[in-house]
């Protein structure tokens, strides 16, 4: 990213790379320049430093996650820097409770009645500090890999527990380098 200076304001340059072995391209750059104006907004209250967030996320799975982001947010009251609108196409959405993100997701597939798999309703993020140490002690002692690790972005496998919840475990948490 390369910010400058022009007459009028700042001209922001954005150059995204698809890694090495990945697999397609993390494309959130829209979603930041959706949430820029909110920001913008809510900076002058805005805390100065970083936003420590835990490193347990919770991810659920809707049909239509900007609508449940919405109807979350207003009967709820969850919160978010970009409660989507109309129209918004974000891939996921982020609520939060306290430091804790709720990440919002379009379900593969409408919820049936069948106990498969691909029926996912939600999912547990854990954040740790060694991907490749948790990941080996995690298949060595039972665990059904989903996903072996990836990258978008961020470093990260998806695998199910005892009864088939999902667990998606990422390299450290978002504030963390």
């Amino acid at each position: 990213m390369r910010f400058d200076p022009t007459g009028a304001g700042t001209r922001v340059t954005v150059r995204q790379y698809l890694l090495e072995g990945g697999e397609r391209a993390f494309l959130f750059w829209p979603r930041i320049i959706k949430m820029f104006v909110p920001w913008c907004a809510e900076r002058d209250r805005a805390s100065r430093g970083p936003r420590e967030m835990s490193r347990l996320h919770v991810g659920l799975y809707y049909e239509d996650p900007h609508e449940a982001a919405r109807w979350l947010h207003r009967v709820f009251g969850l919160d978010s820097w970009k409660i989507p609108e109309e129209g918004d196409t974000f891939e996921w959405v982020d609520l939060h409770v306290g430091d804790v993100p709720i990440l919002l997701f379009r379900s593969p597939k409408p919820p049936s009645t069948s106990d498969t798999a691909d029926n996912v309703t939600h999912e547990i993020w854990v954040h740790v500090d060694d991907l490749d140490r948790h990941h080996a002690h995690a298949r060595a002692n039972g665990a059904r890999i989903v996903s072996e690790i990836t990258q978008h972005g961020y470093r990260a496998y998806v695998a199910e527990d005892l009864a088939g919840h999902r667990w998606t475990f990422a390299q450290a948490r978002p504030t963390m380098r």
